[in-house]
């Protein structure tokens, strides 16, 4: 029998919204239900969780959300972090963001911990100086990092010293629905998720629906989020007399909204592992993507459940959601594949993975 450990999720305030918070609640709630013993630590906050945790699973913070002065912000954080992890004897800590290696890495000897750095975007992007030098001590000290895809954890290959290479792992994210209902394709609608910021890159697919529309003008495209970008994205669509399109906002139904369209489209600039893609798969949505890095191609399989668009090729992007509105055979063969392969990011098929990289660190 495996031996059950205490696991520290530790998360910059897990009470946010995000996705990485969400996932990691998953995660945790999985790995209580497998017998370990797991609590969270946030850096600031985190005294509640936005996402469903078991009721077992203790929240705690370093209460450093006021921190200010040399001493509160530079040494307090590892002092704080030493005691909390002595005192709950702790076998494992999960950094949630591989930036916050900065703190448990330095102390590692210490408490003898095991560091776990989770990689939440992907090694090309994101390359704020901390995070580069986060990334740069994960490679050099964390027990294993896990990467979100196959791509990334290649991306950490390279730069990884050859004897800490056999510590990077990809484990996929889990795709979760709270309802069995999947599109039935009726719909002449196509659905776009995420953050109105600049790596979603929603206004170019805006001009990519300008031309779409003119021939498909009983179909309407809904993008679903918020963000800084809101008024950039209403300016264009008031500019370009862009008619069949709605900015919903955030929303708590995004699975039925799901369920409602027929179409799944991302025109991101690059990605970790992205979920929308993830949910809207396992609703039986077929995917019109651009191939960015990293995470799409690892989804998407080209002419199988959607298709992979060569990123600089706008026409192809084009012709081929066209095709696939106009053409109810290939969406019902895409939505059906698309249910089949969702199974590879099954919950428990995900936890299975967790559960090994734990038992690995003890060997």
């Amino acid at each position: 029998m495996d031996k059950k450990y205490k696991i520290c999720f530790f998360s910059g305030d897990i009470s946010r919204n995000g996705g990485t918070e969400r996932v990691a609640t998953q995660i945790a709630n999985g790995l209580n239900e497998r017998g370990h013993e797991v609590f969270f630590l946030s850096y600031s906050g985190g005294n509640t969780s936005h996402y469903f945790l078991d009721n077992n699973i203790k929240l705690y913070s370093l209460g450093l959300e006021n921190a200010s002065g040399f001493f509160s912000r530079k040494l307090s954080p590892y002092k704080r972090l030493t005691k909390f992890l002595k005192e709950k004897e702790t076998d494992i800590i999960v950094d949630i963001d591989v930036l916050l290696s900065l703190y448990t890495l330095p102390i590692k000897s210490v408490t003898g911990v095991k560091v776990i750095s989770w990689e939440h975007f992907n090694l090309l992007e994101n390359k704020v100086k901390t995070r580069v030098l986060a990334r740069r001590l994960a490679t050099l000290f964390s027990d294993c990092i896990v990467t979100l895809n196959k791509s990334d954890r290649e991306n950490y290959l390279n730069i990884t010293p050859r004897k800490n290479r056999k510590n990077i792992r990809y484990i996929y994210n889990p795709a979760v629905s709270h309802s069995n209902i999947k599109t039935n394709l009726e719909n002449k609608q196509v659905i776009a998720v995420g953050r109105l910021t600049y790596q979603k890159n929603f206004e170019r697919l805006l001009k990519l629906w300008k031309e779409t529309e003119k021939r498909n003008d009983d179909w309407k495209l809904i993008i679903v989020g918020e963000g800084e970008g809101k008024s950039t994205l209403d300016n264009l669509i008031l500019e370009n007399n862009i008619n069949n399109v709605s900015i919903l906002g955030f929303r708590d139904d995004i699975e039925t909204l799901y369920e409602r369209s027929s179409i799944m489209v991302m025109t991101s600039r690059f990605e970790g592992l992205p979920m929308v893609l993830l949910e809207g798969q396992k609703k039986g949505l077929p995917i019109v993507a651009f191939d960015c890095p990293t995470g799409p191609a690892e989804i998407v399989v080209n002419d199988k459940n959607g298709y992979l668009i060569d990123y600089n090729n706008d026409r192809d992007f084009i012709n081929k959601l066209d095709g696939l509105m106009n053409n109810q055979r290939k969406l019902k063969e895409f939505s059906d594949n698309a249910i089949n392969d969702a199974d590879r990011f099954n919950l428990d098929t995900i936890i299975d993975k967790w559960v090994e990289l734990v038992n690995s660190l003890f060997k």
